[in-house]
């Protein structure tokens, strides 16, 4: 198996002929010799014959300059025309309601499809200008709901903009339409009316399905002043910057978990040091992924930054922890949806346990249950403290004595 332009993953899982003891990734730039060899055991008590395993073929993606300033140009254009419509929208709001029925008449938390949204339906590269003349009046610009918008505006348009990310009954509403319309991106600048940046749990769900339906999800983000996409790695969405998107989808992702708080320089040495390594072993196809916080989150992101990796972040609503921004990707969610956030870590292929407090506890007891249960894919757990984790281990080495007890 020769892999210099080409990288295989493995389909772990029985239903897949087999399941695959060490590494799930063979990256092109390590494995450019002839002898590739895949460790496998038999979980059963019954003998394999002739045992094989399921698994996918990429092409590597080399790196192009030229096409990654083709996508910045294309990012630049549509974020400066989104500011346009944006301004436009603020300007000159939409003050009317009209008498377009909804397809339901729900009311989820207090909103309904007659909630207010500026939105419109829109053509958002070209001379966005004449798009704007021909869209506004000297009264109004785009309309004060969804439901208007994609009922009354312009059918043909590839783009509905606005101003918060939907709700459920204005997302049924989308849903309902959807086969009427030209629809190919979605664009939103606020979590909510009420929140700029952290999503509610059920925009995760709204987000896959109109990744299901190709229907691409941009945040005009102002707070961080750029526009990101939303792209689904490993069953997980993260908004990324589009010219960074096929990088994001070939690299190996680190996460690291641990404390917010300040470190000892011997600890911070430490931390550096291992994620220099990893870097290194790995290659420039790397991506750090935290919790967004200080502490060990924001010492990984920095040096991985420093080592030209992609950095990114799963940000939770935390009133002592503000968000730390300047990332490649990130999702967000509300303090509520604590335990649903874990999820998003599902996205890493090495997973790195510093010194912490309850939190990191509590994370270290989500991932190993989701572990056991098969719920996590398997991937590398690394505990890394010579002292911190001393208990852990004696636990987990009565549970494994415990585990063989029950078997025996």
């Amino acid at each position: 198996m020769y892999l210099k332009d080409h990288y295989v993953v493995l389909n772990r899982g029985e239903g897949n002929f087999g399941l695959h003891s060490g590494a799930v990734l063979l990256d092109p730039v390590k494995t450019s010799g002839s002898n590739v060899i895949l460790e496998i055991y038999n979980s059963s008590d019954q003998p394999v014959i002739n045992p094989v395993v399921s698994v996918e073929v990429y092409h590597a993606p080399r790196f192009d300059i030229e096409q990654k300033k083709a996508l910045q140009a294309r990012s630049q254009e549509l974020f400066s025309n989104l500011s346009k419509v944006y301004q436009q929208l603020d300007d000159n709001p939409n003050a009317h309601f009209s008498s377009v029925r909804p397809t339901t008449r729900v009311s989820v938390s207090g909103r309904s499809a007659k909630t207010e949204n500026q939105s419109l339906l829109i053509r958002p590269f070209g001379n966005i200008d004449a798009e704007i003349k021909k869209l506004g009046s000297k009264e109004h610009f785009g309309y004060r709901t969804v439901n208007q918008a994609i009922r009354k505006g312009d059918a043909k348009a590839d783009t509905l903009v606005m101003d918060h990310f939907p709700s459920l009954p204005e997302h049924i509403e989308i849903l309902a339409r959807i086969q009427r319309l030209n629809i190919q991106r979605i664009v939103f600048r606020k979590a909510t009316p009420m929140q700029d940046f952290f999503l509610p749990s059920e925009a995760h769900s709204m987000l896959e399905t109109y990744e299901q339906l190709n229907i691409k999800v941009y945040w005009y983000n102002a707070y961080l002043d750029d526009i990101y996409v939303h792209t689904y790695k490993n069953d997980h969405g993260y908004f990324i910057k589009k010219e960074n998107v096929d990088r994001f989808l070939a690299s190996t992702i680190l996460a690291f978990y641990g404390s917010a708080l300040e470190m000892s320089d011997e600890e911070r040495r430490k931390i550096t040091a291992l994620v220099e390594r990893m870097t290194r072993f790995f290659g420039h196809n790397v991506g750090i992924l935290t919790g967004g916080g200080e502490g060990v989150m924001g010492l990984a992101a920095d040096v991985g930054r420093s080592n030209n990796c992609l950095t990114g972040s799963a940000y939770l609503e935390l009133e002592a922890q503000p968000p730390k921004v300047g990332v490649d990707f990130f999702n967000t969610f509300q303090e509520k949806n604590r335990h649903n956030r874990q999820k998003w870590f599902q996205v890493a292929d090495f997973c790195i346990f510093s010194i912490g407090g309850a939190g990191t506890m509590e994370e270290i007891g989500i991932e190993v249950c989701n572990l056991k249960l098969g719920i996590r894919p398997r991937v590398p757990y690394v505990f890394f403290h010579p002292k911190y984790f001393k208990s852990l281990q004696r636990s987990s080495r009565l549970w494994r004595e415990k585990a063989a007890c029950q078997l025996g």
